[in-house]
């Protein structure tokens, strides 16, 4: 079963543990990708033979896994924990996908047929297990990872591989999903339903609204917060969402991203110049003669336009991405980040709520074809050995945006704070593929202070494309018709 699929069948097995050196890596990644999509935290590694921790995990997942599992009982990695559970233990523990390395046919069921085993992946000792294994779950699906035939994969700029293993030297990835039309998925659905801004509970607050762990105008559909009360949900999309809204309006409809009511029309403030999206593949423009926010250079079948913006606070939109970072935050790391709940929930935007600066959006810009749908997240914590990197940061890329911010942590940040110096990489995107630039145009990559508090007003966003042929049509009506 490839992993890019959902793993909806709660038994799988892998090769055989003496037949492929990779089978206990397959199998814990395979678990690793069912927590995610069932939002769950925590693995149970079950082993028939303690000797096997100094041999085949020590060889498939390194010794300071096995140290940690040896002295700790556990290890974390990627916001998941392995516990290592003995058959006595399985049924006490949390764990509800097991991982099992050579358990023996006949102590099978007493440890998959448990009421709080979700779900199980075997790593078979022997054909004679796998058989007996396969008797009781015939419907079972093996997993194996996949080469990658590099030939297949495009080439990537020297540049991209340097920031590629930045983020790999400096960062940990605690929280990453690609969300795609159709593959729902609600966060906090087995949980008590206690609200991950607020703290409260039934009857104090509600649960009936279906809240978005990141915002629906960004084209969000599938991923549901099912921990954020009504009264949250509605003060995050009047005090903060609102502001994200205004502030990406002109890249939401130049990318055609379809939020509640579709992908949003863009129109001057003197109502002379419009732009429309009738569906996800065209858009119809109306710009009067000699209009200087559009500009045509049809020498090198470039367009340039400047598109106004709503007045917005820039600290109600640096306060929306904050938000969708702790949606998705495992909870062990959400336990560290309870000034920034109160901080987005203060309905007043102000230095002094949390005197904190400067509030920066990392934004690039690439050029290229337009992924209308789908969109991509990732929230990073620092590696323990980092001493230059802030302590998290939360990606996201929508459209042909790669939006990028440092979570203000106080504390863990304090030397930063304080006057040292950080750095914080560029985030790769789709324009590190080799040519790219020189095919599609240059990225726009630019810091932008959102810490003000005040409305801005008369904002503009210019913009450029590339085309490839263009048709003027005359239009007799005026613009706002």
């Amino acid at each position: 079963m490839p992993f890019g699929k959902a793993i909806s069948l709660t038994r799988a097995h892998t090769n055989l543990l003496l037949s492929d050196e990779a089978a206990i890596l397959t199998g814990w990644a395979a678990c690793q990708v069912w927590c995610a999509q069932q939002d769950t935290t925590k693995i149970g590694l079950v082993l028939s033979n303690t000797e096997d921790l100094s041999g085949s995990v020590a060889s498939a997942l390194g010794s300071d896994v096995v140290d940690q599992l040896v002295h700790h009982n556990k290890f974390e990695q990627d916001g998941v924990t392995t516990l290592l559970l003995t058959e006595k233990t399985t049924g006490n523990e949390t764990a509800s996908v097991l991982l099992l390395l050579g358990i023996p046919p006949e102590r099978l069921s007493t440890i998959t047929d448990h009421p709080h085993v979700d779900a199980c992946v075997l790593i078979p000792r022997s054909e004679e297990d796998l058989e007996a294994y396969l008797r009781l779950y015939p419907k079972s699906a093996k997993v194996e990872l996949k080469d990658v035939d590099d030939s297949q994969q495009p080439a990537m700029t020297p540049e991209y591989h340097e920031r590629v293993n930045w983020y790999d030297k400096h960062y940990e990835v605690i929280a990453h999903a690609h969300l795609q039309p159709g593959n729902r998925h609600v966060l906090g659905a087995r949980q008590l339903q206690i609200c991950r801004y607020c703290g409260r509970q039934h009857p104090a607050t509600t649960f009936n609204k279906e809240a978005h762990a990141l915002p629906l105008l960004i084209g969000n559909r599938t991923l549901i917060d099912a921990l954020e009360c009504d009264a949250c949900n509605a003060h995050f999309g009047s005090v903060i969402e609102d502001h994200f809204a205004k502030w990406t309006h002109p890249f939401r409809t130049m990318g055609r991203i379809e939020g509640r009511k579709g992908v949003p029309s863009w129109k001057s403030f003197d109502d002379q110049s419009r732009i429309e999206a009738p569906d996800a593949s065209n858009l119809r423009m109306w710009f009067p003669s000699g209009d200087s926010r559009r500009q045509l250079d049809e020498e090198a079948n470039f367009l340039r336009l400047t598109l106004e913006r709503q007045p917005y606070v820039p600290m109600g939109v640096f306060k929306s991405l904050v938000k969708m970072a702790l949606a998705v935050m495992p909870p062990q790391e959400a336990v560290h980040c309870e000034h920034l709940k109160h901080w987005i929930l203060d309905p007043v935007h102000s230095f002094e709520s949390y005197p904190y600066g400067p509030l920066n959006v990392y934004f690039q810009q690439f050029s290229g074809p337009t992924p209308t749908i789908g969109l991509t997240y990732w929230l990073m914590r620092r590696h323990p050995n980092s001493d230059i990197a802030p302590y998290l940061s939360f990606a996201l890329q929508f459209s042909n945006l790669m939006l990028q911010i440092i979570l203000p942590m106080h504390e863990q940040d304090k030397s930063f704070i304080n006057g040292e110096n950080f750095e914080l990489g560029w985030f790769p995107t789709v324009a590190g593929i080799a040519n790219h630039e020189e095919t599609f145009g240059p990225t726009v990559r630019k810091v932008i202070d959102m810490s003000g508090t005040a409305p801005v007003k008369g904002d503009q966003e210019p913009m450029r494309f590339r085309f490839e042929s263009r048709e003027e049509i005359l239009q007799s009506e005026p613009a706002d018709k």
